[in-house]
């Protein structure tokens, strides 16, 4: 009879906490949706490698020939040519610039 007595003082106590647990003492956030925000067009670079051009050509089609994707290649082809105009074609000194 006790343990009767302990289960029905057990189960109304859940009863009332899951009670008291929908109603809370701060109000609920609403949730609020985010726009994502759409991607940009991805502009090329104009990159002139100059006479590195051809070898430039021929790495793209090696690599296409090794089965890589086509992110890969247009990235990678870009690295190169961006090394090419930036690092490999000699420029014209600065007006004002010392020597």
């Amino acid at each position: 009879m006790a343990m009767q007595g302990l289960f029905s003082r057990f189960s109304d106590l859940r009863r009332r906490s899951s009670a008291d647990a929908s109603v809370s003492a701060e109000p609920r956030e609403e949730r609020k949706t985010m726009d994502v925000p759409q991607p940009r067009p991805r502009r090329r670079k104009p990159l002139d490698a100059g006479p590195f051009q051809p070898e430039i050509g021929s790495f793209r089609l090696h690599l296409a020939a090794e089965g890589k994707a086509a992110k890969t290649v247009r990235t990678y082809t870009e690295a190169v040519q961006w090394f090419a105009a930036a690092h490999l074609i000699p420029r014209p000194p600065a007006p004002g610039g010392t020597r």
